[in-house]
């Protein structure tokens, strides 16, 4: 009878002690894991102020034990050594314990944005968030940043920031299926409202407008660098290239739809390349974009005209003009007529 009772015990003790051990083994395993995590970032923070960025908080606590690892971080800052910098009151992080390659952030009381001589710009909104996925055998890391409502707020003195506000601003880089060494990318603003006084308020007024570009980046894996300037250039030297350029612009009745099949970087920083761009309703944003303090108002004019003599030839209506644009050499041209300098990288 005594040997039924110690069995029966026994049976009753031995699962709790089995779930016992087991949670005592993970407890273990986490705060392992943490400790790694924490060395780990002070690890990365020493290679970037190596080459030369500047990494700064005032407190750092890692978190969420059993299954989660969250990191709570105060007053962040990550001043690069062009000036541009990034620094946010609260960051957090977090991702599954046992899945670290993953994490999602957010930047719960919005961040500030350095654009160097530009100055500051605050931004703001009902949520910033990105997450970030390494994979174990990929060009690029899967990154996808995402702001709901955000509101942009230039400091006193700085430049003009192109967006007052939007919707949604997103943005995504991902490793392109079946591919090595390319990724893919696309930028998409939703209900946007241009800044009142620059060349983007002058052609879109108060009109809220949205738009979407895509892209094949090739030779993504080669991408790297001290900094931005030097990552891009690397990455150009070996054949990189923006590939099925895809974009579109719509704002009320006024519609721009842009395509290249392939766009490089120069070594002085400058776009690269042929870009179509169909315009819909074109008379005002041509008018407008003459004003542009960059542009050549007399080449605007004179490419207009030529614009829209073939669109009258074949017949189109409602002020659509097709325009060739070539980056090259530094400048952007229009056929015969140079327009204005080629957008700049870095």
């Amino acid at each position: 009878m005594s040997v039924e009772r110690k069995s029966s015990k026994l049976g009753l003790i031995l699962p709790f002690a089995i779930v016992g051990v087991l949670l005592a083994a993970w407890s273990v395993w986490w705060f392992v894991v943490a400790h790694k995590l924490e060395t780990g970032m002070d690890a990365e923070v020493a290679n970037l102020r190596r080459g030369g960025y500047q990494v700064s908080w005032t407190d750092r606590r890692v978190s969420g034990w059993p299954f989660r690892t969250f990191v709570q971080m105060q007053n962040v800052k990550i001043a690069a050594p062009s000036g541009h910098a990034v620094a946010m009151p609260r960051l957090h992080a977090e991702a599954n314990t046992y899945a670290l390659r993953t994490w999602v952030l957010a930047a719960p009381e919005g961040l500030t944005l350095t654009r160097g001589a530009k100055g500051d710009v605050r931004i703001t909104g009902q949520a910033i968030r990105a997450s970030v996925t390494v994979p174990r055998s990929a060009p690029s890391p899967h990154l996808a940043l995402e702001l709901l409502q955000p509101v942009f707020t230039p400091a006193a003195g700085a430049e003009r920031f192109p967006l007052a506000g939007a919707g949604k601003v997103a943005f995504e880089l991902r490793p392109r299926k079946g591919s090595q060494t390319d990724a893919e990318a696309r930028f998409e603003i939703a209900d946007g409202r241009a800044s009142a006084g620059g060349t983007f308020g002058d052609i879109l007024g108060e009109r809220p407008f949205s738009t979407i570009w895509e892209s094949q980046i090739t030779n993504a894996e080669r991408f790297s660098g001290d900094n931005w300037a030097q990552a891009v250039r690397a990455w150009s030297v070996v054949g990189g290239a923006l590939t099925n350029l895809k974009g579109e612009l719509t704002a009320g009745t006024s519609k721009a739809v842009a395509s290249s099949n392939r766009l490089t970087v120069g070594q002085d920083g400058r776009l690269q390349g042929p870009l179509v761009v169909e315009l819909h309703n074109a008379s005002a944003a041509m008018a407008a974009l003459g004003r542009a303090p960059q542009v050549d108002s007399r080449a605007a004019a004179a490419a207009s005209v030529a614009a829209s003599g073939v669109a009258a030839l074949r017949g189109d209506r409602g002020g659509e003009m097709r325009l060739l644009l070539e980056f090259a050499g530094g400048d952007t041209r229009v056929g015969p007529f140079r327009l204005a300098p080629a957008p700049k990288v870095f």
